[in-house]
C-alpha cells in the first residue's frame, strides 16, 4: 500500500511507473483528490519506482517500492521536502547517500568557482579546480562501486550501479552484475543492466561493427561499411554541439586526423544533435572536415542506440574490415594508439 499526500499537486490522474531500459512502464494508476492519492497491490521484489503526478514526468517522485505500508508526504514546490517512510530499501538508499552528500556539496561549491574562473579566463585556477573535481568524483565513484560489490543482496545496489555504469564496457559491468542474487536480478534496475550488457557485448572489442546508414548534412545516406572500407582505421565519433566535453576533445581529434589521415586514418562523426543549424555551426567552428551524419533525434539517435552509447563523447575504433579494436580513445591515448597501429602496418 502506498499513501501519498503532496501539497501543490492538482487533482487528476496519478500513475505508478517503473523504468526498464529507458522505457516507462505503467504499473498502476489512480486519481489525485484534494492532494491525496493511494496505490494498492504487491511487487515481486523491492525496486525503484516513480509516482507521476498530473503535471507529468518532470515532477516524478522516485522511491523504493516494496510490500509494506509506505507513506509519501511533502510539498511539490521543493523536491527535497518530499519524504518516504515505510520502505526499508528506501531507508538503506537514503542512508547510503547521506555518506556521499558531503562530497556532492564540495563539488557544488567547486562548480561555482570553476564557472567564475572560466568566465575570467583564469586557466591556472580552472585547471586546479578541474583536478580537485576529478579527485572528488573518483572518491565518490569508488564509494559507490564498493557498495555495489560489498552488497550483492541489496535491492539498492543495482540502482546505484545504474547511476555509475556510464563508460563501462560489457565485461566491467558484468563483473558487478554477476554477483547479484537471483531476487536482486528481478528489480527494474537489474533488468536494465542485463539488457545493457547484452547490447554492449555485441559491440565489444573483437566483434564486427553493426552496420548502419544515416544521412549526412545534405540528406545523402551514408553507410558505415562503405566508410570504413576506405580507411585502414576509422574512428566512429559520437558527439554533439551542446556537449562541452565533446567540444573540448574535438581539437585533439582534429590534430590526430591531420597528422595521420594521409596514412589511412579516418573519422566519421555521428552527431546527437536535434537542431541542424547548431550541428553545422559546431562542425565549422571546430574544423571537423570528415564525414558527418545525424538523424537529428538527439539522445534517440539510432546509431548511438545500436552501439549502446549513453554518454558522450564516445567513440569506437574500427579496422578496414569493420572489426572493433578499441573504445573511447581520447587525448594522448588516441594519438598513441593510431601511431602504433599505423607504424605496425608499415
Amino acid at each position: 500500500m502506498v499513501d501519498g499526500s503532496i501539497k501543490g499537486w492538482k487533482d487528476g490522474p496519478v500513475t505508478l511507473k517503473k523504468r526498464i531500459d529507458g522505457n516507462w512502464i505503467t504499473v498502476d494508476s489512480t486519481q489525485m483528490k484534494k492532494g491525496k492519492f493511494s496505490f494498492s497491490g504487491t511487487v515481486d521484489v523491492p525496486g525503484m519506482y516513480y509516482v507521476i503526478p498530473p503535471s507529468g514526468r518532470k515532477d516524478a517522485i522516485p522511491f523504493f517500492l516494496e510490500n509494506s505500508n509506505i507513506e509519501i508526504t511533502g510539498n511539490s514546490d521543493d523536491p527535497k521536502d518530499v519524504e518516504v517512510h515505510g520502505s526499508a530499501a528506501q531507508d538503506e538508499f537514503r542512508n547510503f547517500y547521506d555518506r556521499v552528500d558531503s562530497i556532492n556539496n564540495q563539488m557544488s561549491s567547486y562548480y561555482e568557482k570553476y564557472a567564475k574562473a572560466r568566465s575570467e579566463n583564469d586557466t591556472t585556477t580552472s585547471a586546479h579546480i578541474e583536478k580537485e573535481l576529478n579527485d572528488l568524483y573518483k572518491i565518490e565513484n569508488d564509494i559507490q562501486k564498493a557498495f555495489v560489490l560489498d552488497n550483492p543482496n541489496s535491492f539498492v545496489a543495482p540502482y546505484i550501479l545504474l547511476q555509475i555504469q556510464y563508460g563501462m564496457d560489457a565485461s566491467e559491468l558484468n563483473s558487478y552484475v554477476e554477483n547479484f542474487s537471483a531476487d536482486v536480478m528481478k528489480t527494474p534496475s537489474a533488468q536494465t543492466l542485463s539488457m545493457r550488457i547484452k547490447k554492449l557485448e555485441k559491440v565489444a572489442v573483437g566483434q564486427q561493427a553493426p552496420d548502419f546508414t544515416m544521412n549526412d548534412a545534405d540528406g545523402k545516406p551514408v553507410k558505415l561499411s562503405d566508410v570504413y572500407k576506405q580507411h585502414k582505421y576509422l574512428l566512429v565519433d559520437f558527439w554533439a554541439s551542446w556537449c562541452a566535453p565533446c567540444r573540448q576533445e574535438n581539437p585533439n581529434v582534429v590534430a590526430v586526423w591531420q597528422k595521420y589521415h594521409n596514412d589511412g586514418f579516418g573519422v566519421m562523426g555521428v552527431s546527437l544533435d536535434a537542431k541542424k543549424d547548431a550541428w553545422m555551426k559546431a562542425v565549422k567552428d571546430d574544423n571537423l572536415t570528415w564525414t558527418q551524419v545525424s538523424d537529428l533525434e538527439g539522445w534517440k539517435n539510432s546509431a548511438a542506440d545500436l552501439y549502446g552509447v549513453n554518454s558522450i563523447p564516445s567513440n569506437i575504433l574500427l579496422d578496414q574490415t569493420g572489426k572493433i579494436i578499441a573504445h573511447n580513445l581520447r587525448g594522448d591515448d588516441l594519438q598513441n594508439e593510431i601511431s602504433a597501429l599505423l607504424n605496425n602496418k608499415k
